[in-house]
């Protein structure tokens, strides 16, 4: 009879326990793909509290390692945050979700002025997280003059490998095109190769392509690199000699999006954390991180007036020299754009 009675106890002790890991085990999860360093690790732990789930952050240090993760199968991701003309290429592919705005109250905050460039203004399938500003950050005490041309990079010799270049056949090449007069979504083979060219010849002078430029500049190792501004503000917060410029042959715009992948099966879930991160508080947080700028209307309350302008100020000079100045997709001719910059990055 007591040996009945402890495995009655048992059995039932099982059967709690049981329940409890099952419950456990199937709290919703959310899985995000992303760039490292753009949501603040704070607000995951956040949403993760008030809406009783889990949040998984995968990293990618690519467009084109996260386009291939999705592509070979990227069962179980939800959401993906990058670079607006990957969201144009995934949207032709039909791997995207329509946003049902009516449960995103928060996206009424989104400054659409801000989004006559995008190649998603209406947000149907994403909504813009990050605005980066491609321009030179450079260092004023030791740079005689200010290096207000693409050209410093073959021109400024004297500052042979002390100068660095972003790691990014779009922006790298990009810019030598807008160098040369041309578009910096040309599809012109002629163009790019002449683009091609030139970066070679600035390859001579830079220490490496990389895509952390700010940390060289903050130590004092490079004198100027190509840089987004958010990464040159976060540099001023530690080296005040840490400028940033749009050279005169222009720039270009970038859109850092977050979209909801047509696979996912936690569609309301997804559009909660859109909804989430979009409260000016968490904005707010999020730039603390990133220092890229976000076009949100309810900013004011949380950042100086003085961060808000000067990201505005260098975004009408790029619109005003540049009148298209996205990074779009360009379907059958990204094939030029990846030879030309295989040829720069295998040459010696």
């Amino acid at each position: 009879m007591f040996r009945s009675f402890r495995w009655i106890i048992l059995i039932g002790t099982l059967v709690f326990f049981s329940h409890f890991l099952l419950q456990s085990t199937h709290k919703r999860r959310l899985v995000l793909l992303g760039w490292p360093n753009c949501l603040a690790s704070e607000l995951l732990e956040l949403f993760e509290k008030e809406f009783d789930c889990q949040v998984i952050y995968s990293l990618f240090e690519s467009n084109e390692e996260m386009y291939t993760r999705i592509k070979n199968g990227g069962i179980g991701y939800d959401m993906v945050f990058c670079s607006s003309y990957f969201i144009e290429l995934m949207q032709d592919q039909g791997l995207l979700r329509r946003l049902n705005h009516k449960k995103i109250p928060n996206i009424s905050y989104i400054d659409r002025d801000y989004l006559t460039c995008s190649p998603d203004p209406d947000m149907i399938y994403s909504i813009p997280q990050i605005i980066g500003i491609l321009g030179i950050g450079f260092d004023k005490g030791k740079c005689p003059n200010r290096p207000d041309s693409w050209f410093v990079f073959s021109r400024w010799s004297h500052f042979k490998k002390r100068m660095t270049l972003l790691n990014d056949p779009k922006d790298t090449l990009g810019t030598a095109l807008l160098a040369l007069g041309y578009k910096h979504n040309t599809t012109d083979p002629y163009q790019v190769e002449t683009a091609k060219k030139l970066l070679l010849q600035w390859k001579e002078n830079i220490a490496l392509f990389s895509n952390e430029p700010y940390m060289g500049l903050e130590s004092g190792e490079f004198v100027l690199s190509q840089a987004y501004l958010g990464e040159i503000l976060k540099t001023q917060n530690t080296n005040k000699a840490i400028d940033f410029l749009i050279p005169k042959e222009g720039s270009m715009i970038t859109f850092d999006n977050l979209a909801l992948l047509k696979s996912s099966a936690q569609e309301d879930l997804a559009l909660s954390f859109i909804d989430f991160i979009l409260r000016p508080e968490n904005v707010a947080r999020n730039i603390a991180i990133h220092f890229g700028f976000i076009p949100h209307t309810g900013l004011n309350l949380y950042l100086k007036p003085e961060f808000l302008q000067t990201f505005r100020k260098h975004y009408l000079n790029v619109i005003e020299r540049n009148k298209s100045p996205v990074v779009t997709w360009l379907k059958e001719s990204e094939g030029l754009y990846l030879s030309a910059w295989e040829e720069v990055r295998s040459s010696n």
